[in-house]
């Protein structure tokens, strides 16, 4: 009798244990997935430029009063979009907690909220990258040019720059005194 209960608690504990791994390994995989959609719009948007970069290099790059004023109307109507669309996915958010609170809860209706949470979190992703597109469109291939050159000269001085401040930090370490 004990040697039954003992094998039944051991087979409790594997299937409890595989099944547990395989959650987490569920999971993992979601957040890799996550992890690689965010990689491809950060790539995309390296090739972009967001308008406040643009609108600060307006000498630099020679833009028109026609390119300002187009450039500054996208950075204002994306900018209500933002926050409008922001707030409807806090308000989705409320309302999925809310609803988790209940003593029953439908699982179709949580998965409801969910999707509904998601979708819009998509539509904002494809929105900046659509307002980076028209931004981008608005630009001549030699202000492109002369944008990526600032670019490169930009990296160049923080690569610099931290290289400068490491041999600063050692040279100013105490050297081990010998007594």
């Amino acid at each position: 009798m004990i040697r039954k209960t003992l094998v039944l608690l051991m087979a409790l504990f594997i299937l409890v244990s595989s099944i547990s791994f395989l959650d987490a390994r569920q999971g993992q995989e979601r957040g890799e997935m996550m992890k690689h959609a965010r990689f491809g719009i950060r790539m995309a948007e390296r090739n972009m430029y967001p308008a406040e970069i643009i609108l600060r290099m307006k000498d630099k790059i020679e833009l028109t009063e026609k390119q300002i004023g187009k450039i500054e109307e996208l950075k204002r109507s994306f900018a209500e979009y933002v926050i409008k669309a922001e707030a409807d996915v806090k308000i989705m958010e409320l309302k999925l907690g809310d609803y988790l609170k209940q003593d029953k809860v439908n699982r179709a209706e949580v998965e409801k909220l969910i999707r509904n949470v998601s979708g819009l979190k998509t539509d904002l992703h494809v929105a900046h990258i659509n307002n980076l597109l028209d931004l981008k469109e608005l630009l001549s291939s030699e202000q492109i040019a002369k944008i990526e050159e600032a670019k490169k000269n930009m990296r160049k001085h923080m690569i610099e720059d931290r290289f400068k401040h490491k041999h600063k930090r050692d040279s100013m370490r105490p050297l081990d005194k010998e007594d």
